[in-house]
């Protein structure tokens, strides 16, 4: 009790000197991604300058729209089409969380004995790399550096780095407000639930930062198709939820959870842009995006 009590107190209190120092650092390499990513656009664009250009750009747009509409289908549709091996891997993954789950208590009281200053600075920093606005904001210039510069491929990048996201926000957000798990800096216990709560001290499962921060790293991973990359963007994703223990935020379960639901999310919306445009199909029934100058919408069309 003595190394919960005082661990949890301690977070509170030296955590913000070294997450500020860390927010600077932090910052400093979203913006060389940044840079990295308009140096793309520029370097590597085909150049399309005048009216021709925006128009092509205009075309760009609506395709990407059109895309996004297709995974977004297509996700809504994932649980009509999965088969007995995908239900069979789900499965596991579940009884695995159960197991860990029971270890949710001792692993904290692990990590509220093991913190220093010196491990405070290396790692309460990183919960900056799952944060929403940074990742969102890594993705979004992705993206704007490649339209900018039409640079198709660095387009999609981006484009496939908010969809996934947005995927992960769409499981992860309401597993939270419907599991009410306690965050563990409340002192409630690893078994304390307040279901269809909205308050943020009961959004502990899943690691909403651990979810983004898989996410986007599966994305970058799988198009980048380098391994000292993807070992890179891993890293990062695995310190992200490290620090979201280490910190008091969440159980290792919701960590664990955060890291399955986006690697899950950043693969489906991988595979599932290569085939966009195709309908999702279960027993003849297909759903199909539509958009139309009214508005957008999904189609379902049933063979007899």
């Amino acid at each position: 009790m003595m190394i919960r009590t005082v661990g949890a107190l301690r977070t509170r209190q030296d955590s913000g000197k070294y997450r500020a120092c860390g927010f600077v650092r932090e910052v400093a390499c979203v913006l060389a991604v940044c840079f990295m990513g308009l140096r793309i656009g520029a370097c590597g664009a085909e150049r399309s300058d005048g009216e021709g250009g925006w128009r092509e750009r205009g075309s760009a747009l609506d395709g990407d729209a059109r895309a996004c509409a297709a995974n977004l289908a297509h996700f809504a549709a994932l649980p009509l089409h999965m088969d007995m091996s995908s239900y069979a891997v789900a499965g596991c993954v579940v009884s695995m969380g159960a197991l860990v789950f029971t270890a949710d208590e001792s692993m904290r009281h692990f990590a509220l004995a093991q913190k220093s200053d010196d491990i405070d600075r290396w790692v309460l920093p990183w919960q900056y790399c799952g944060a929403r606005y940074v990742a969102v904001g890594i993705a979004a210039t992705l993206y704007t550096a490649g339209w900018g510069g039409a640079n198709s491929r660095l387009r999609e990048t981006g484009r496939q780095c908010l969809m996934a996201l947005a995927c992960a926000s769409l499981v992860s957000l309401p597993l939270k407000v419907v599991v009410g798990r306690e965050r563990p800096n409340e002192n409630e216990g690893a078994f304390g639930f307040d279901h269809i709560s909205l308050r943020n001290e009961n959004h502990s499962f899943p690691s909403g930062h651990t979810t983004a921060a898989f996410a986007l790293s599966t994305v970058l991973a799988l198009r980048a198709k380098n391994a000292f990359a993807a070992a890179g963007l891993y890293t990062a994703a695995c310190m992200t939820a490290v620090q979201r223990v280490y910190g008091d935020d969440h159980w290792l379960s919701d960590a664990m959870f955060g890291a399955v639901i986006g690697t899950a999310c950043g693969i489906f919306t991988v595979r599932d842009s290569k085939r966009t445009g195709r309908p999702a199909t279960l027993s003849g029934i297909e759903l199909t995006p539509l958009m139309t100058r009214s508005g957008a919408g999904i189609g379902i069309t049933r063979r007899f």
